[in-house]
Order: structure tokens, then C-alpha cells, then sequence
């Protein structure tokens, strides 16, 4: 079977998708961005579970090796867009939305690939090998480990980690399965004993607030708050420039076309006088993500790319 996941260093990836609301992080890299054969494998296995295909390693020559341990991640194999959900039914899109009020337990489906189910279930067996004497826990039935009433035994278990991190991340942008990372972090947070609380990052393009399904009629769900309460501890943002428009060339975010009206940039002073005058950019809204991270008690890192065309104390500023 497939691994969705995968390590480097003493941090676990979760992969939950390879599509995103820009270009992907990987693309941000440059064209000579490599990355060792094990990751590749993994993101090429999310997006085979994406298109429902069964092979999950294209040749030689479309992965294109720059030597035995590391190679090319090929070209995304679809577009970028502003949802996930959308072709999804209208039944799952209320499901989603239920959970992401209500954090009811034991949410295990979002309708898309790979599934929840499968990545908790995937998460859970490396937690489960995890302890320091490589003896494996043995659970009689797979569901077991996602019960409440979890025996002493297997807590204790889970408290000896090989991960000093877990990072809900990949090739494309984790937010837009706000339920799977919310379901994710539940998970991870409630199997971890109360004195071994390793950290939950998620690597994120910040356009969260350009996901259509996070405003409900005239509110929004605040995706910031709900990863806050569900255990996730720190953010990395991709804020790239400072600049709005260099920002729309190196990212080719997705167009704004649902937000009039419905966003306030908290993080500008004069908030209301620019929104009269000016339409809200991407990077307004990566900015905005920031703040609002910022405020919550994240622990945020703000990253981007060493390029000679982009002025980095301007960035950092």
C-alpha cells in the first residue's frame, strides 16, 4: 500500500492534498528544487489517491533523477483552485460545514482522497511504533486506536515519540481540508499524553481566507481559531514580498472574486478607507492571515525564497 507520509529529520509530514490556491510550494523552490526519492514518492502517492489512479511512480525519465537519492517532483498535474469541495455534493459540502462549527467527534470523511480515515489511520501506526524499544504496540482491531477509552498501556506507549514535530504539509496547500487538518490535530493531540505535547505545523501559503467555503452567508468561520482549539501550535506562512504585485507573479494566487464585502484587514490601520478605494490583493489577505495568527498565540514563521529580485529587508519588516 501506499505511505501518504513521510519524515525528514525527526518531523512527520502529512500530506493532505496536492492542490492549492497558488502555485505550490515546491514550484516557489525554482526549477532546480529537488527532494529525495522517499518524499516524492509520497506526494506522487497523494496525487495518484486524488485522481483515483493505481500508479503511484512514473518513469525515470518524467521524474527526470539528479542522482540516486534525490530527484525532480514533476510538473502539477492539475490546475490551481480556490476550492476542494466544489465538486463534491451539496450533502458533504453541509457535512463539512457542520464539522467546522461543531468539532463533532469521530469525523473521518470530507469526501475526498486520501481519505481522513486513511491518513489517522496511517498517522496512527507510526505513532503506535514510535516508543523507544521499536516494540510494536499491538491493537486486536485497527479501530481500537481511535477510541476514547484507549487502555493506560497504549498512552504510555505513545508517549515515547520518535517525531519532535508533527507537520500537516505537502506539495499543495493543507488549508483547503480545514476538516482534515482540524480531525488530524484532535487525533494526534488527544493520543498524546498530557506531558509529552509535541508540536502540530501546518505549512501554509496563508490565503486561507481566499477559501470560499470558510464564509457562510454573511459570517466567517475563522480557520485560525478552529486549528487553535483543535491543538494545532504554530504556522510557517509563505508571505514571499512585500510587494502585492510581486507577490501575484511568483504565486499566481487564484482570483479574489468572492470576497467583496465579506473580509476586513484587520491589520491595516486604515482598513475600512483602503477597502473604499482599493480591491483586496492576495497578499492582503496572506498579511491579514498573519496578524490574525499572530493575535491567536501562534507560534508563526513568516519564510520565502532567496531571489535577487525580491527585497528581503522589506519582507522582514
Amino acid at each position: 500500500a501506499a505511505s501518504f507520509c513521510y519524515n525528514i529529520g525527526k518531523s512527520l509530514y502529512i500530506p493532505l492534498t496536492s492542490r492549492s490556491n497558488s502555485n505550490t510550494l515546491p514550484q516557489t523552490r525554482g526549477p532546480n528544487f529537488t527532494l529525495t526519492n522517499d518524499v516524492v514518492h509520497s506526494l506522487l502517492a497523494v496525487r495518484a489517491a486524488e485522481k483515483e489512479e493505481q500508479h503511484l511512480w512514473p518513469d525515470d525519465a518524467v521524474l527526470g533523477w539528479s542522482d540516486l537519492n534525490r530527484c525532480f517532483l514533476p510538473t502539477p498535474a492539475l490546475p490551481i483552485t480556490p476550492s476542494l469541495y466544489s465538486a463534491i455534493s451539496s450533502t458533504q459540502k453541509q457535512t463539512n460545514t457542520s464539522y467546522i462549527l461543531s468539532r463533532s467527534s469521530n469525523f473521518q470523511n470530507d469526501g475526498l482522497y486520501p481519505s481522513i480515515q486513511t491518513l489517522l489511520c496511517e498517522v496512527g501506526r507510526k505513532m503506535r511504533q514510535g516508543n523507544d524499544s521499536g516494540e510494536i504496540i499491538n491493537v486486536a482491531n485497527e479501530n481500537d486506536f481511535f477510541r476514547d477509552d484507549s487502555t493506560e498501556t497504549l498512552l504510555q506507549s505513545l508517549s515515547n515519540q520518535p517525531f519532535d514535530a508533527f507537520v500537516l504539509a505537502g506539495e499543495g496547500e493543507p488549508t483547503l481540508r480545514l476538516p482534515a487538518i482540524l480531525a488530524l490535530a484532535d487525533f494526534i493531540r488527544g493520543k498524546l499524553s498530557s506531558s509529552n505535547q509535541i508540536p502540530i505545523r501546518v505549512v501554509t501559503n496563508g490565503l486561507t481566507y481566499a477559501i470560499p467555503e470558510y464564509y457562510i452567508g454573511e459570517s466567517c468561520v475563522d480557520p485560525i481559531l478552529q486549528m487553535k482549539d483543535a491543538g494545532v501550535t504554530s504556522l510557517s506562512v509563505a508571505l514571499m514580498t512585500a510587494s502585492p504585485s510581486q507577490y501575484d507573479d511568483l504565486m499566481k494566487p487564484v482570483e479574489l472574486t468572492r470576497l467583496k464585502n465579506k473580509i476586513q484587514l484587520k491589520w491595516r490601520s486604515n482598513s475600512k478607507e483602503y477597502l473604499q478605494n482599493e480591491a483586496v490583493r492576495a497578499h492582503d489577505l496572506v498579511c491579514e492571515f498573519i496578524h490574525s495568527a499572530v493575535l491567536a498565540g501562534f507560534d508563526v514563521e513568516v519564510t520565502g525564497v532567496d531571489r535577487p529580485d525580491v527585497d528581503k529587508f522589506k519582507a522582514e519588516a
